[in-house]
């Protein structure tokens, strides 16, 4: 009996070859999903000689592809029509074109074995050779074309995202660099000492957890009884109108940089990080450029800003009225309110209107001068052609 068995069919130890045999009726009665699952088994060591040492279909080798050098169209021409002569007159094709174009040896260097071009040249060549020799007819064109509009779309895909992978790494490096890590408070120091080093933490808390723990929760409140009975003492207040109030009674802010509405009580702290977001560089630079001969920080042109916005409610100081007495005539003069600046603006206002009309008044009037020496010209002449033409006459 042990004479039948081949000499490269290994005999396995007992207990291995019995498991094999197992196994095998099962595969058998259940197919291959069966001995897919036997694999993926946490024991799968065990079961070793599931494993092929061999490719149970032949992989066919893709003889047509080859790395395409740096070549440029001419050249790439010329090989293409050199090879396509070589494949139909053979090999030996080769020395009669060396032999005709021996002037231009530096053009046809690719058919040398040497030449770095050569292995391009000879695959066009066995390309061509095939085809003559109908070897690739059989696969259908369409079929073909499909295949290889298919690889060409994946490849594409797969050179955009490596693209946009090396884009997103440069962006991150480059907002990693431009963060001031030396602009930190510290908020508070942890300490830890040898009992930490030893204390065994709980284990995290997962989803599925915290959702029973809520229902839990829920399950676990006690809901209160209603009562129609109101309490002495309490005001009835409508729904949602506390909120609202406060809602309506809340003040926003335009945002200079980013032109949203914020909240009055957060718009200082809402430009302060924007001042110190690497996203608004420019415009914290402009803000630097305004600011460069002062010596604010950027917390303080933040109050500034703040300030800037804020709607101004001071009242007017109410003009004092003089109430007909003699007496109270020097107090009503030193307590009349002084509007300097509009004061200011109507001179310049009165000064600019006058010098105006000064400039107007002087161009019409040499523009009327003007005018009356060109009517006296108009005139000497038409007394010099009167007094000329009395002369002829007489």
């Amino acid at each position: 009996m042990m004479n039948d068995i081949p000499e490269d069919i290994i005999i396995p130890p007992p207990a291995i070859r019995s498991m094999a045999l197992k196994i095998a009726q099962y595969v058998i009665r259940n197919g291959t999903e069966f001995e897919e699952k036997v694999k993926q088994q946490p024991q799968s060591s065990r079961f070793t000689f599931l494993i092929n040492q061999m490719f149970t279909m032949v992989i066919i080798k893709l003889d047509f592809l080859i790395d395409m050098p740096i070549i440029t169209n001419k050249d790439l021409d010329i090989l293409k029509l050199t090879a396509q002569f070589v494949a139909v007159n053979g090999p030996d094709y080769k020395q009669a074109i060396k032999n005709k174009y021996h002037d231009q040896i530096l053009q046809f260097g690719f058919m040398d074995s040497q030449h770095s071009l050569n292995p391009l040249f000879e695959k066009y060549v066995d390309q061509y050779t095939r085809i003559l020799n109908d070897d690739i007819k059989t696969v259908p064109s369409d079929e073909v074309l499909l295949r290889a509009y298919k690889r060409a779309e994946w490849e594409t895909t797969q050179r955009d995202q490596q693209e946009k992978k090396i884009q997103d790494e440069e962006d991150k490096k480059i907002r990693f660099a431009r963060v001031d890590w030396n602009d930190f408070s510290v908020v508070a120091t942890i300490q830890f000492d040898e009992v930490d080093s030893i204390t065994e933490l709980e284990q995290p808390v997962t989803i599925e957890q915290l959702q029973l723990k809520s229902l839990d929760e829920k399950s676990k409140q006690v809901t209160a009884i209603k009562s129609d009975e109101t309490p002495s003492g309490i005001k009835i207040k409508e729904f949602g109108s506390t909120r609202l109030k406060s809602i309506q009674k809340e003040k926003f802010l335009q945002c200079p940089l980013t032109g949203k509405m914020i909240p009055e009580k957060d718009f200082q702290r809402h430009i302060e990080i924007l001042l110190r977001d690497p996203k608004y560089q420019d415009e914290k630079a402009k803000y630097e450029a305004k600011i460069q001969n002062t010596n604010l920080n950027p917390d303080e042109v933040a109050k500034n800003i703040n300030a800037l916005f804020k709607p101004h409610t001071q009242n007017k100081r109410q003009k004092v009225l003089w109430d007909g007495y003699q007496s109270s005539v020097d107090y009503v003069k030193s307590n009349q309110p002084i509007d300097q600046p509009d004061d200011e603006y109507k001179r310049k206002q009165q000064c600019f209107f006058i010098i105006f009309f000064i400039l107007l008044f002087i161009i019409l009037l040499f523009i009327l001068l003007l005018f009356i020496l060109l009517l006296f010209i108009i005139i000497i002449i038409i007394i010099i052609i009167i007094m000329l033409f009395i002369f002829l006459v007489i």
